[in-house]
């Protein structure tokens, strides 16, 4: 952690506005992906003079970003080793190869354009912005965040969730949906019934399809123990071998699965230059990219909110039991399509 960053999280105002008049960066970003003001959100309500460290963190970073010569756009490209064929490669292999040893993944496949997508999942989460078109401009970075994007000539949506485990950008549970529960799974089933779609949860070794009208199908990626190919002999010496046969037997059934869909998940993440948030897509270019959009679950400062639906404790004595209410009314999310530093309102910031 730097030493700027050290200031921020101890809530050290005087620190921090020093170093502010000194001319160190309020753009700074660790090799873990955190920002100052992602540190600063973080402090926000602990240490006693943590508001005021994020407020004033906030103004110099989008004070800096603002001036800044280049400023990074909503999506970025990233190389393999070869690109993608869209229309023939599924992608599975690098996307999982991507995430190291870890067996953690969740990503959501809309059958439908991005504007849908988007606007559906804001209704579910009760987000307080949602930002249009942001492949080509730059987009204020939030605490909790999903993006959904489409590639050309291609039926689906894509909404990384889960591509970082480690990543702060990780949206392992959404506490903000709708509809009582946490859960992605919950979430793809509410997707799908409010956007009249096929929605795809893709996890690390199985996919489950939600259809519009309710049903369900779980397909398992899982390769048998008893598996084997005809030329490998599960023997001591071939163990090796043969791990690495099933390995690429399981990725192989996921990505047919995936072609029978007609869709590619490349390898992706996201990041921030220390103000904007990006998504950054490996194996593609920016011209395979059809359009990107980002919805936000909460802004950085914000206080955490409840915005899950009230369970009453016990039914009425007398008729049916009261229908839950929401806990908030939050005014309905602030929609744009046009640069995020040209707005002349921040980030939402609760005081």
């Amino acid at each position: 952690m730097t030493e700027f960053h050290d200031a921020v999280a101890r809530g050290d105002l005087a620190e921090v506005e020093r170093r502010l008049a000194a001319g160190e960066s309020p753009l700074a970003v660790r090799e873990d992906g955190a920002s100052l003001v992602w540190t600063a959100h973080l402090g926000a309500e602990r240490a006693p003079s943590g508001r005021a460290v994020f407020d004033a963190v906030l103004r110099a970073a989008r004070d800096a970003a603002s001036r800044a010569p280049g400023r990074a756009p909503g999506l970025t490209t990233a190389p393999l080793a070869r690109q993608y064929v869209l229309r023939s490669d599924r992608g599975m292999r690098a996307l999982r190869e991507s995430l190291g040893a870890t067996q953690w993944l969740d990503v959501l496949l809309l059958e439908g354009e991005v504007k849908v997508a988007a606007r559906e999942l804001a209704r579910l989460v009760r987000s307080p912005r949602r930002e249009a078109d942001v492949a080509a401009r730059a987009v204020a970075d939030a605490a909790r965040l999903l993006f959904a994007f489409r590639l050309k000539g291609l039926a689906w949506t894509i909404v990384p969730l889960v591509v970082e485990p480690a990543s702060r950008w990780s949206v392992p549970d959404v506490t903000e949906l709708e509809a009582p529960g946490d859960g992605i799974g919950r979430l793809a089933r509410a997707l799908a019934l409010g956007a009249g779609a096929r929605v795809a949860h893709l996890e690390y070794d199985r996919l489950t399809l939600h259809h519009a009208h309710g049903a369900m199908e779980v397909r398992s990626f899982e390769v048998e123990e008893w598996w084997a190919p005809d030329e490998l002999s599960p023997s001591a010496a071939g163990a090796t071998d043969l791990a690495a046969a099933r390995w690429d037997e399981q990725l192989r059934r996921m990505d047919e699965a995936l072609g029978e869909l007609g869709v590619l998940v490349p390898p992706m993440r996201v990041r921030t230059d220390g103000y904007h948030v990006q998504l950054e897509l490996a194996g593609v270019a920016p011209s395979d990219v059809e359009r990107v959009d980002l919805v936000v679950l909460s802004e950085l400062g914000e206080r955490a909110v409840d915005r899950t639906l009230a369970t009453p404790s016990a039914p009425s004595a007398v008729g049916p039991a009261p229908s839950a209410q929401p806990l908030a009314s939050p005014a309905p999310p602030r929609v744009s399509s046009e640069p995020a530093l040209a707005s002349p309102a921040p980030p939402r910031v609760s005081s």
